[in-house]
């Protein structure tokens, strides 16, 4: 990859040195959460808009797609005994309208062996479930799992209300979607701090509490817009190397976090790529997703306006997450296709980064790369190298430890990254786009359904397809997401 050296220092250089990214992250965030069918979001994807024009990305365009869309009306929790009380509270996305009264019923992490254990307890009950934004497993207490999964087994089991509280100490409550199908939540959920879950806490230690949860919201069908742009390639120009991000956040935040950077970088390592039109072989093409949040709506708009290029996709690269706080620099998961390490690795030497990138096989079905992965293409997320190193803020230890708690709260605001940590991701991100670009091969095949099927399966996650999505993976095939 010699031949690279002088549009790989270019694409270094024009990063760094400019300021185009952090006044297109400030501007992003100045518009409010962009979450679906709002104000915010249709002045969002105009700008991004604007600046693919502005940068001479080839072809570039909004693509509408529609959705259920949610908007917030008013959410109110009283406590009726043993003392009488409001506590503030926010509703949580895709709660339906709708008065519940009754026990509250403590059901921890909300582990299947807990609501087994409380049986019958849960019928007619108001759920109080803790929550923290990095879903992670505690053994025995709770899995890996997300809201939406956990909100489906307290329905199954008959409760009448869903409440989140958030575990982490001295933040506010976290916004959630109750179900990624594009179909109304069933209860009513609202979402509550660390502080006013604890108030409810210590009701519960010391007898019997009942709560009247009233929720009042609209769902009506919206419409939304993915924001594409190319990079034409040469001689492997009908191959392509999709690469992007989601925008879009709660309507309660600015969503900075969870994803304008990861947006912004992709964006950025768009602009720096596209000074050198005629430079890659293959054709990059670089979609910043809308909806994500609600069930990865854009990306899943995506795959089925586009089923016929789906053949030509080499490779699907996903910034979600890239340009927040944390570790030495970018790394790469590949979702389940180990066979991709090898050659990650290679491009990380070649590189000759001032760290050890972390190069990984993982699996989940946790952002924009899904409907991508369901249709067989190989796809990469971005990762985070050597967490435990700093990069050289004297209290951002206490940023990596707190990164994940400030998503999907009114906190997720722009003070909690810099122009360091979006630049540093864009200059990776977009030199590792230049190597897939050109390389000989990317030595990952499309898979068949079927094997993609049994991928999902061996790696634990059919249920939890299922739960996110009431359908299994054959059942979203049948909606066009079938391998042709």
């Amino acid at each position: 990859m010699i031949g690279l050296r002088d549009t790989d220092r270019d694409l270094t250089g024009e990063i760094y040195n400019s300021d185009e990214s952090w006044s297109v992250l400030t501007t992003l965030c100045m518009f409010g959460g962009r979450a679906g069918g709002t104000q915010s979001e249709r002045q969002a994807v105009r700008y991004i808009l604007e600046k693919f024009e502005e940068y001479g990305l080839d072809n570039p365009r909004l693509e509408e797609f529609e959705f259920l869309g949610w908007e917030r009306g008013s959410s109110k929790l009283e406590i009726t005994a043993p003392v009488r009380r409001e506590i503030p509270c926010l509703g949580q996305v895709y709660s339906p309208s709708g008065v519940a009264e009754g026990p509250l019923i403590n059901c921890e992490w909300g582990h299947p062996d807990v609501f087994k254990e409380l049986g019958k307890k849960v019928e007619g009950a108001i759920v109080l479930l803790r929550t923290r934004a990095s879903h992670e497993a505690i053994p025995g207490k709770a899995l890996q799992e997300t809201d939406t999964e956990r909100y489906a087994r307290a329905v199954k089991a008959g409760a009448l209300g869903f409440i989140n509280w958030n575990q982490t100490v001295g933040r506010s409550a976290i916004v959630r979607a109750m179900h990624y199908a594009n179909i109304p939540g069933e209860i009513p959920a609202c979402g509550l701090s660390h502080a006013n879950g604890r108030l409810l806490m210590d009701l519960l230690d010391r007898g019997p509490v009942t709560v009247k949860m009233t929720e009042k919201h609209e769902m009506k069908k919206m419409k939304s817009w993915n924001v594409v742009g190319e990079i034409n390639g040469t001689s492997k120009a009908d191959e392509i190397v999709l690469f992007g991000a989601h925008h879009d956040g709660r309507d309660i935040n600015q969503g900075a976090l969870n994803d304008a950077s990861g947006a912004v970088v992709a964006i950025e390592a768009a602009r720096a790529l596209a000074r050198h039109k005629g430079s890659f072989k293959r054709t990059l093409k670089v979609a910043i997703f809308s909806c994500e949040v609600y069930g990865y709506k854009g990306s899943f708009a995506y795959v089925d306006n586009h089923r016929k290029e789906m053949k030509n996709i080499k490779l699907m690269l996903n910034l979600d997450a890239a340009g927040r706080p944390g570790g030495s620099g970018m790394g790469i998961a590949t979702i389940g296709r180990p066979e991709l390490v090898a050659f990650f690795k290679s491009i990380a030497d070649d590189m000759k980064l001032p760290y050890a990138m972390s190069v990984r096989d993982h699996f989940g079905i946790s952002s924009d790369y899904v409907p991508f992965m369901l249709q067989g293409i190989p796809t990469v997320s971005h990762d985070v190298s050597d967490p435990e190193r700093t990069s050289g803020w004297p209290f951002e230890k206490g940023l990596l430890g707190d990164m994940l708690s400030w998503r999907e709260t009114e906190e997720d605001t722009i003070d909690k990254t810099s122009p360091e940590f979006v630049r540093r991701d864009a200059i990776t991100a977009a030199r590792v786009l230049l190597r897939l670009a050109n390389s000989d091969e990317i030595p990952a095949r499309r898979l068949m359904m079927e094997e993609t099927a049994k991928l999902i399966a061996e790696r634990g996650f059919t249920e939890r397809l299922y739960n996110l999505y009431y359908m299994t993976p054959e059942e979203l095939a049948k909606k066009g997401l079938s391998v042709i």
